[in-house]
């Protein structure tokens, strides 16, 4: 018996999504006219979303982390320079915890607090 529990596949985890979805619509007593969420194509489209913001998160918190790990006087002093201004400039302490909460720029609506809607396309807005 394998350690490891047997993974399946993107298309078997799209196909169980796509019925899953179907059974829903089917069961609601709303009628949604949306795109079906376990199609390949609005998977794909979701993770291109997604992937600029990972890499911009994952590049972030390593510069963080090479900038407060470097022990050089220079480099110390602009670290602390910088939060300095931080303190002094409210504003820009604002701007800069909404950007790194994922609170500014392109959001899904369900994560704004909004509804989702269905177009005269008939996908979901």
């Amino acid at each position: 018996m394998p350690l490891i529990p047997c993974i399946p596949s993107p298309a078997r985890v799209s196909t169980w999504v796509s019925a899953t979805w179907r059974r829903w619509r089917k069961w609601s007593r709303t009628p949604v006219d949306a795109e079906d969420i376990g199609d390949l194509r609005v998977l794909n489209r979701y993770a291109d979303w997604r992937r600029w913001d990972q890499r911009r998160t994952i590049a972030f918190t390593d510069a963080l982390n090479r900038l407060f790990a470097n022990p050089l006087p220079p480099v110390r002093a602009a670290r602390n320079l910088g939060l300095l201004a931080f303190d002094l400039l409210p504003p820009v302490k604002h701007w800069f915890a909404r950007q790194t909460m994922g609170l500014d720029g392109r959001m899904p609506k369900l994560a704004r607090g909004l509804a989702l809607t269905a177009s005269p396309s008939g996908a979901t807005t």
